[in-house]
């Protein structure tokens, strides 16, 4: 074999070795949550192209924070493991909190809450989401009893959010 073909060999085996390493390295992880606090723990930890699967079942009264940052090409994604078969109830809410966030297949049903938000696009009155959507969820029977509290199904803060594919 010539010393030319010989490095040529070499050179080939190396970018395939570097492509394995790259491939590895961008591998989106799957972090399989079942409490609120889980979320929580989970998206500190999330890094772009990660998903939080949520458990099928009933979650009741679960104040969930979503805050983390994905990227307009690896958005971060927090999903029912079976579309619509994650059922928030009772004083259940939802924040989205941080950039290119997805969430994906959820239920609230069979509650409500008594004043602000069922879901919203902020942490808080200064920390928004960004690039965000919300997409094949429902808001079924989760109105208060007192129907003039002030509360709101869906509030969008931020900049470049959606909502999509959602019954309310």
């Amino acid at each position: 074999m010539s010393l030319l073909g010989y490095g040529l060999r070499r050179l080939h085996a190396a970018l395939a070795l570097g492509l394995v390493a790259f491939a590895s390295a961008t591998h989106a992880a799957q972090f399989p949550v079942s409490t609120a606090a889980e979320i929580a723990a989970a998206a500190a930890l999330a890094q772009p192209g990660d998903t939080l699967v949520m458990q099928d079942g009933v979650w009741n009264s679960a104040d969930i924070l979503f805050s983390a940052n994905g990227t307009v090409a690896q958005p971060i994604t927090l999903r029912a493991a079976t579309l619509g078969r994650v059922h928030l109830t009772g004083q259940s809410r939802l924040r989205l909190s941080g950039n290119y966030l997805v969430v994906d297949g959820l239920t609230f049903t069979n509650g409500f809450r008594t004043s602000g938000d069922v879901i919203a696009f902020r942490e808080n009155t200064t920390t928004f989401a960004n690039h965000s959507r919300l997409t094949n969820c429902a808001i079924v029977d989760y109105n208060p009893p007192n129907l003039t509290n002030d509360t709101k199904w869906v509030s969008l803060y931020g900049v470049s959010n959606r909502v999509e594919n959602c019954y309310l």
